[in-house]
C-alpha cells in the first residue's frame, strides 16, 4: 500500500482536474488518496460501460462522491 501512496503523492495535479469514478475499488482509492494529499478534484464523473447500462456504477460513485463532498456528474446519452 505504501507504493500506492507514494505513486499518488508524486503525481498530484497542480491544476484543476476531475476524476473518473466508477463503482469499483480502484477509482475510489485513487480519489481518496488524492484527497489525503489535499488534492480535491473539481468534480467526479461516471460513464456507463457498454453492456452495463443499469446505472449501478453511477449509484455507487454518486454515494462515494457525496461522502467526500465532491460534485458528481453522470452524463446521460
Amino acid at each position: 500500500m505504501e507504493l500506492f501512496h507514494q505513486a499518488i503523492r508524486h503525481r498530484v495535479p497542480e491544476n484543476e482536474f476531475s476524476v473518473l469514478l466508477s463503482g469499483g475499488r480502484y477509482s475510489r482509492h485513487i480519489l481518496l488518496e488524492l484527497l489525503r494529499n489535499d488534492a480535491c478534484p473539481s468534480f467526479c464523473f461516471t460513464l456507463d460501460l457498454p453492456g452495463r447500462r443499469d446505472g449501478s456504477d453511477a449509484v455507487v460513485a454518486a454515494k462515494v462522491a457525496q461522502a467526500v463532498n465532491v460534485p458528481h456528474h453522470h452524463p446521460s446519452y
